[in-house]
């Protein structure tokens, strides 16, 4: 078995849950594909360090005050709870 960071479509996979959430609601405007790496990038490192899904949501809403300016979604806790969970649950078998 492998950690789940060092599976190479950890940071995608991450990226595709921050898109999914949108929470800032950028989506329908189709802006570039990394515009939500700046939530991406910390979340890998809070995910690696073990960190509560409160914890998460925190610095989550730390993260979207100071990149984005706004304040963080109702849905800030769910996120990090679903987030956390994810990185939790089985890793891939290493071939």
């Amino acid at each position: 078995m492998v950690e789940r960071w060092r599976d190479p479509d950890y940071i995608k996979d991450i990226r595709a849950r921050v898109w999914a959430w949108d929470p800032v609601g950028l989506a329908e405007f189709h802006p570039p594909e990394d515009e939500y790496d700046c939530l991406v990038t910390p979340i890998s490192g809070w995910l690696r360090a073990d960190l509560s899904p409160d914890a998460v949501a925190n610095r989550l809403g730390d993260e979207l005050s100071s990149h984005f300016g706004t304040n963080p979604p109702d849905d800030t806790l769910d996120f990090s709870t679903a987030i956390v969970a994810w990185y939790h649950a089985e890793p891939p078998v290493s071939n």
